[in-house]
């Protein structure tokens, strides 16, 4: 038997770099949660964390004020356009009835 080599394919050797890295970047991670400076910044009072905890609740409602001035700003646009709209129906309809007038009195014999 003669080996000629092997073939080398790239996707194969993508694959594997790919699978080494996830592999690498989680056993990392598992480290980082295992780690006293981790379990100190989760636990401390008073900390960054403890910090974070608390403005949860604010940081939600400013989400929902800031969908709700959206939504009410779009309504008083809507609101703004329709109004335009029925001043503009409005005057079409005094030019339209100020015409038939002028045709009635102008054109009939």
């Amino acid at each position: 038997m003669i080996f000629e080599g092997f073939i080398f394919m790239r996707l194969n050797f993508i694959l594997q770099c790919m699978n080494s890295f996830m592999i690498s970047f989680l056993s990392l991670q598992t480290e980082v949660f295992k780690s006293p400076g981790y379990k100190k910044f989760v636990t401390q009072k008073g900390g960054s964390m403890d910090l974070l905890m608390c403005l949860a609740p604010k940081k939600a409602q400013s989400l929902t004020f800031t969908f709700n001035n959206s939504k009410i700003k779009k309504i008083i646009s809507i609101e703004r356009r329709k109004e335009l709209i029925n001043e503009t129906v409005q005057k079409l309809r005094e030019r339209l009835i100020r015409w038939r007038k002028f045709t009635r009195t102008t054109l009939d014999p």
